[in-house]
């Protein structure tokens, strides 16, 4: 009786074990989702930072997300037009670029939220006697990316207010990270920096002699994208994960934005456009 019981168990067992194989290979062959961001900062600051984001998303849609940190403003786009990346984390020039590329092909980006409205400055050291942005006149200034908008665009729309172009400085440089052009100030080889509000404050609290001589308004949103060949309902699941978290859900995205996220607006890359076109026609 008990080798019965015993070669009946085997037989049962045997019968359930070719289901589990299937199920392991089924969530195996599930892809990544590819989350492109920009390389605002160093990498191991963007891989921290995004980590919360990444692993919120992937709960969120029950599916993997991996993070592709872009060698460059430029790669993230190329990505992007490629199909290599599904979602993008884009500043608004990125943005207002790659939409106008898509949208001729015909495969427009679907906006998913964005986050709140920032601030570019633009810094010097604190033993600097420059205050104004018209005394950059003949020195030397730090840029971020070229396709920045607050290292880029923006500072030179408010040099250009100031009565100052690029030609009437020194020497200036994209250095294509936000953290490194402040750094080229506090190291004494440029005399200013554009940069982000957030990256200049968080410097100045951890004791790197910058001081702020010019604040922009604020700036068109950071904006989270899907690729054109993703689905409309999974648009509308991370939307409504985004903008109407619940408690617990609330909390984790706290850890990467505090502010939360807000409902894409099309108006307020309108400026951002307007910019663009008049430096690079």
């Amino acid at each position: 009786m008990l080798l019965a019981g015993l070669l009946g168990w085997m037989l049962i067992s045997g019968c359930d074990r070719p289901d589990q194989p299937d199920k392991m290979a089924e969530t195996s062959e599930v892809e990544p989702l590819v989350l492109a961001v920009q390389p605002f900062d160093l990498p191991s600051s963007v891989q921290q930072h995004f980590a919360p984001l990444q692993s919120y998303l992937s709960d969120v849609l029950k599916r993997p997300v991996k993070l592709y940190i872009a060698t460059s403003y430029e790669d993230q786009i190329q990505k992007v037009l490629n199909n290599k990346a599904d979602l993008a984390y884009m500043g608004p020039t990125i943005y207002v670029k790659t939409q106008k590329i898509q949208k001729r092909a015909q495969k427009p980006l679907k906006p998913i939220v964005t986050e709140h409205p920032y601030r570019g400055v633009v810094v010097v050291h604190e033993q600097s006697d420059i205050e104004t942005l018209s005394q950059l006149r003949h020195k030397r200034l730090a840029l971020g990316a070229y396709f920045s908008y607050a290292g880029h665009f923006a500072p030179r729309d408010a040099l250009n207010q100031a009565g100052v172009r690029l030609a009437d400085l020194s020497l200036y440089s994209f250095l294509q990270r936000h953290h490194r052009a402040a750094m080229s100030v506090v190291y004494r080889h440029f005399d200013a920096a554009a940069t982000t509000e957030g990256i200049a404050r968080r410097m100045i609290s951890q004791g790197h002699p910058l001081r702020i001589i010019h604040s922009t308004k604020p700036l068109a949103p950071i904006v989270l994208a899907a690729n054109h060949h993703l689905s409309d309902a999974l648009v509308e699941t991370l939307q409504i994960a985004l903008l109407n978290p619940n408690f617990d859900q609330e909390l984790t995205l706290s850890l990467f934005s505090p502010q939360g996220y807000q409902a894409y607006q099309g108006q307020h890359y309108r400026e951002v456009e307007r910019v663009m076109t008049h430096f690079e026609r």
